[in-house]
């Protein structure tokens, strides 16, 4: 079966018509009836919504979550052993290697980091210990030792949270 279109004149007009070989009357008049109620065409489509309620409801869920029920985290985070160590040295006696002096849920990376912010003019965290449910635990300082429930959690840490490198002696 195909469906033909056929150019004739009606009333000096020039018009155009399906014709469907093959077809009985009933086939055709259905499949005509579907297109003129629009049934053939294309689906409609949602209009796109704002999403952005629930993105910040989300956020605020996560961060709930990460200042209510530490413990919780704590203990599933503890319970993955630290299988990959990197050890850093200084290349002066005053060289820093730290994270930023935040603490909490990072919607953007998945991390949950803690750490003592210390501050003496600039703030800093030297010891941390993050966490994230697909890449695993990393924790230390990257001043002396890091370690990491395995190479690919350590490699996406510094990926998604890389140290600030600095000198002590400019505070």
């Amino acid at each position: 079966m195909s469906i033909h279109v056929c150019k004739c004149k009606h009333k000096g007009k020039v018009e155009y018509h399906l014709r469907y070989p093959g077809m009985t009357e009933q086939q055709a008049q259905e499949l005509a009836n579907d297109i003129n109620a629009g049934c053939l065409g294309p689906r409609p489509t949602l209009p796109k919504q704002d999403t952005t309620h629930i993105e910040n409801r989300l956020d605020e869920i996560m961060n709930e979550l990460a200042n209510t029920q530490p413990i919780a985290m704590k203990l599933t985070a503890e319970a993955l052993p630290l299988t990959y160590e990197v050890s850093f040295s200084k290349n002066y006696s005053s060289q820093a290697r730290t994270l930023p002096a935040v603490n909490g849920y990072f919607k953007e990376t998945g991390w949950h980091i803690e750490g003592e912010i210390c501050e003496d003019y600039y703030k800093w965290i030297n010891d941390f210990n993050a966490f994230h449910p697909i890449h695993g635990r990393v924790t230390g300082d990257f001043e002396s030792l890091v370690k990491a429930s395995s190479k690919e959690a350590y490699e996406q840490f510094l990926k998604d949270h890389p140290y600030d490198e600095w000198d002590y002696g400019d505070i």
